[in-house]
């Protein structure tokens, strides 16, 4: 019996390395990528990746051209490809005799603007029974009012135009601001975009919600138009009424209004004002975007490879034209799946 499984885990192996190999040979999309980064310095860009074979993370990667990426793809399949910024020399380790260069070693030039939210960072507030990597219809509808939030917030008060969203293949959204100019932005530059956006603060030991009263006034606005308005028209009365200082005929006249009220924030007046704060808190706490500001804020961390094989899932990094709409069980793209469309390519038994 144990023969048997041993064999079974050696040809299950067998067959996805053979179609890592296939996806990242075929179907991988080069184009699709060139068209979201600076081609004329590609290759002084770094990339990541966790290879299969031993499961060790191997940073400090340049490709002189795009080619040469495919190529180590499909030599080495990874579980899991990252990029990350570009430098001012071509980054590599050391080889043989060979001294490599590292992202210490070499002056950092640019790169996009990027956001990472990933559901295992609402945990503790998701209203269903997933955690960690677990997720469904009702906490997914967290990364949608985040996609929201935050990019309504980069459009309306940043100016940028040019926004692509990407569904990790795991558990959340990743956000590429594509504007020319972002790409020259100093870490701090990145860090005060975060501070803005960034209403929780989460450490090991404790999280803070901002103070509220000094939320702008665009950005409270945005939270009643998009987190508020769902919160009451998507929850009954009773549960409604646990919000400290908002009574039933209230709740029942807020529902009543927000059902056709094209402008969510004109329902303000109608909570009473001692109990705005504390609805909101709750609220923010529930509902609103948690972002991991490491991923936008420094130049050296890295961002799952648009395009790549997420192993954990089996869910390929896609963009995402409609996030508000995509639901990743019924809209993702799983690797092997889109192999096994051309069943010429290999023949599973």
């Amino acid at each position: 019996m144990i023969e048997k499984e041993d064999k079974y885990i050696v040809e299950h192996e067998k067959m996805i390395l053979q179609s890592l190999k296939i996806y990242y040979e075929k179907y991988f999309d080069m184009e699709m990528l060139s068209k979201l980064l600076n081609d004329t310095n590609f290759e002084t860009r770094e990339f990541g990746f966790i290879r299969r074979d031993d499961k060790r993370m191997y940073r400090n990667k340049s490709f002189k051209e795009p080619k040469f990426l495919r190529e180590y793809l499909v030599t080495f399949p990874v579980n899991h490809g990252y990029i990350g910024a570009v430098y001012e020399d071509r980054v590599m380790p050391a080889m043989n005799y060979n001294q490599g260069v590292s992202i210490d070693q070499t002056k950092w030039i640019g790169r996009e603007l990027t956001f990472d939210l990933d559901l295992t960072d609402y945990d503790e507030v998701r209203e269903c029974n997933c955690v960690g990597r677990d997720f469904c219809k009702i906490c997914w509808t967290l990364m949608q009012d985040a996609y929201k939030i935050v990019d309504d917030t980069l459009r309306t008060e940043f100016g940028f135009e040019n926004i692509v969203w990407i569904f990790s293949g795991g558990r959340g959204y990743h956000a590429w601001v594509l504007d020319k100019i972002v790409y020259n932005l100093s870490e701090e530059q990145r860090k005060s975009i975060v501070a803005y956006i960034q209403l929780i603060y989460t450490t090991v030991n404790y999280e803070k919600i901002e103070d509220i009263d000094t939320i702008s006034i665009p950005l409270r606005n945005r939270i009643y138009r998009y987190l508020v308005r769902n919160y009451f028209l998507d929850n009954d009365v009773e549960y409604l009424m646990k919000l400290n200082g908002i009574g039933k005929k209230t709740i029942e006249n807020v529902k009543e209004k927000l059902t056709n009220l094209k402008i969510p924030e004109r329902i303000i007046p109608l909570f009473p004002k001692q109990a705005r704060n504390d609805m909101l808190e709750v609220i923010i706490r529930k509902r609103y975007p948690r972002l991991d500001g490491a991923v936008t804020e420094g130049h050296n961390h890295l961002i799952r490879l648009p395009g790549s094989v997420h192993m954990g899932t089996g869910y390929i990094t896609q963009i995402v034209d409609k996030p508000d709409k995509f639901q990743p069980h019924k809209d993702g793209l799983h690797f092997l799946e889109v192999i096994g469309k051309n069943k010429e390519d290999f023949n599973l038994k």
